[in-house]
């Protein structure tokens, strides 16, 4: 057996030292691409994001305010003590993040103490939809909303219950209490003057809160697709308006109101999606 030179031995030491660690610290290519994998997998949290969830917010009570058609301030003002909770709240389908994504959850909105909607609700809840565009500071789209902006049009204060009456004579030399805050003042008012109400359904509506800001968010939409819809679209928007406000003038109850204009919503995005092939209303 042949003996090696004990420098030749040290240098060979040496060398497998120093090649072994550096070759372990790297990746082979079945690592590489798990990892590359792996990222893709990961899932996106833009949706989920706190500040996405409050931007919903703003818009929401936004929308709100265009509904109703007034207190876009006193909305703006509130929304910042509404607290807002979007559960699931994910992306459609999984995308690169240089692409708008489309998200939808299950939103609950829960109003500040001394509010309500009409029929008594202090917590909103309804299926939501939101864009962001690609970016670290994406801007946020507020999509389908009406489960939520609809009534949330409809924002009342609570009605405080009476003092009791005081036992001893008040002090003349008290200040007076302040009056307590009332931020939204006016009814929810349908798109029309209910003072020329004539037919059974624009009562109907003029009575109603939650109809009237159906009634205002639909004439929304309307105007908002006239300005935009073709020839052949704003033809198709004029005559099917015609046969939905016979329609609802021929409701038996607010539920068949209510569902009326939920159709007629739809309808509008039917037409300008080019998909409308005529609907037919049908009372419950």
């Amino acid at each position: 057996m042949r003996i090696l030179p004990h420098g030749l031995i040290l240098a060979a030491s040496l060398s497998l030292l120093a090649c072994g660690p550096r070759d372990r610290d790297k990746l082979d290519d079945n690592q590489l691409a798990t990892s590359a994998e792996s990222k893709e997998a990961a899932p996106d949290t833009r949706c989920a994001a706190r500040s996405a969830q409050d931007e919903v917010k703003r818009q929401l009570f936004a929308r709100a305010a265009e509904i109703r058609g007034s207190n876009s301030d006193d909305y703006a003002s509130i929304a910042g003590f509404a607290l807002i909770e979007i559960d699931g709240a994910a992306p459609d389908s999984a995308g690169p993040a240089s692409r708008m994504i489309e998200c939808r959850g299950r939103a609950t909105l829960r109003l500040p103490a001394g509010l309500r909607v009409a029929g008594g609700r202090t917590t909103l809840g309804g299926d939501i939809g939101y864009s962001i565009a690609p970016g670290p500071r994406g801007t946020v789209t507020l999509g389908q909303s009406d489960a939520i902006a609809i009534p949330l049009a409809t924002l009342t204060q609570r009605r405080a219950a009476p003092p009791p009456a005081p036992v001893a004579e008040p002090d003349p030399l008290a200040a007076a209490p302040e009056p307590a805050p009332a931020p939204i003042a006016d009814p929810a008012r349908p798109s029309f003057d209910c003072r020329s109400a004539r037919t059974e359904g624009e009562q109907a509506v003029c009575a109603n809160p939650t109809l009237a800001a159906l009634d205002r968010a639909m004439a929304v939409q309307y105007r908002s697709a006239l300005a935009r819809a073709d020839p052949l679209q704003a033809r198709q928007l004029s005559e099917s308006r015609d046969r939905f406000l016979g329609f609802r003038d021929r409701c038996p109850s607010d539920s068949c109101i209510d569902g009326a204009y939920r159709g007629r919503m739809r309808e509008i995005d039917d037409i300008m999606a080019g998909r409308w092939q005529g609907r037919i209303y049908r009372r419950d």
